[in-house]
Order: structure tokens, then C-alpha cells, then sequence
């Protein structure tokens, strides 16, 4: 009887062993999906971070399929994973290091703040925040090494502007369809 049941225990523990490797590695390809989709719709709007929308629905998607403190991190490294082996048509040089910064700021401003299960205005603020970093990351590699950046030499605001409101569009979506499918399984 003890030996049926010390089975069972471990099986189980096996089983969810199993559950969390296969969620880090979805968040994980998401993250390298971001990326590709992010190159290759290279669609020429003229309108700085709308790329955000997709890019931050994919990352809070993915926080939302694997809730650990470490899961925007763990995006952005499947992001930099594909950048390892090709730039994809991207003319930053500082573009993995910029890329991980969305991913380590939504994983950070909510330890720093102590929320567990944050509440809607507190997630779109984080998310697009999170986003916005990349016209401020530029803003400081700009200014240190001279690198051009197309749309901080036309408009040193606009690109914080619209990063910030894509960024929030994109969590706001994935925040939406999380609490959707939440409320279904209910």
C-alpha cells in the first residue's frame, strides 16, 4: 500500500515537472515568434513602436501561460535567441540588448511593487512602461555613441509617446483575452 501510494506521489510530481518545462519552453518560442513576426512585418507606417501591440500581447500572453516571477525574462531571452543567429534585416547592433529590457521590466516592476495578481490599470501601466523603455533605452545608447535613430532624430517625444500607448494597447489585449478564457473555464 505504501509503495502504490509513493508511486502515485512521484508520478504526479512527474506529470507536473512535465506541465512546467513544456510552459517555459512555449514562453520561450513565443518570445523567438515575437521576434520573426516582428521582422518580417515590416510594414512602413511611419509610426514609431506599433509593433508594441503585437509584441507586448505575445509577452503578457506568455506571462499569463507560465505565471512565474521570471517569465517576461525568460520571453525576451527566446527573442534573443533568434537575434544570436541572425539580425533578421535589423540595422541596431544594440537590438538584444534593447529587446530585453520589456521583458526584465515586467518582470521586475511588479516584485518591486508586491503584486501578485495585479489589477488592470496597474498591468497596462507596467506593460507599457515596459515598452516605452526601448525609445529610452536609444535615447541613451544615442547619446553615448552617436548611433542614429530615425525616430528620435525627427521627434525626441513622439516615439516615447506611441511606444508607450502600443505598448499599453497590446497588454491590454492580452489582459483581456486571459480574463476572458478565466471567466469561461468558471
Amino acid at each position: 500500500m505504501d509503495t502504490h501510494k509513493n508511486s502515485t506521489i512521484t508520478a504526479s510530481l512527474l506529470k507536473a515537472y512535465e506541465i512546467e518545462v513544456v510552459k517555459v519552453l512555449l514562453v520561450f518560442l513565443l518570445g523567438a515568434f515575437a521576434i520573426v513576426l516582428h521582422a518580417k512585418l515590416r510594414i512602413p507606417l511611419g509610426i514609431p513602436g506599433r509593433h508594441g501591440i503585437i509584441f507586448m500581447a505575445l509577452l503578457f500572453a506568455g506571462k499569463y501561460i507560465y505565471n512565474a516571477k521570471f517569465s517576461g525574462s525568460l520571453f525576451s531571452l527566446g527573442c534573443n535567441s533568434i537575434l544570436i543567429f541572425s539580425n533578421l534585416g535589423f540595422n541596431d547592433p544594440y537590438m538584444p540588448v534593447i529587446i530585453m529590457f520589456p521583458g526584465l521590466i515586467t518582470d521586475i516592476l511588479p516584485m518591486v511593487f508586491k503584486t501578485k495578481n495585479a489589477k488592470f490599470w496597474f498591468t497596462i501601466l507596467v506593460g507599457a512602461t515596459a515598452y516605452m523603455s526601448i525609445p529610452a533605452l536609444r535615447t541613451i545608447i544615442m547619446s553615448l555613441t552617436g548611433f542614429p535613430y530615425g525616430s528620435l532624430l525627427k521627434s525626441p517625444i513622439l516615439p516615447f509617446i506611441t511606444h508607450f500607448l502600443f505598448g499599453a494597447l497590446g497588454t491590454a489585449f492580452a489582459f483581456g483575452v486571459y480574463h476572458a478564457i478565466k471567466k469561461q473555464k468558471k
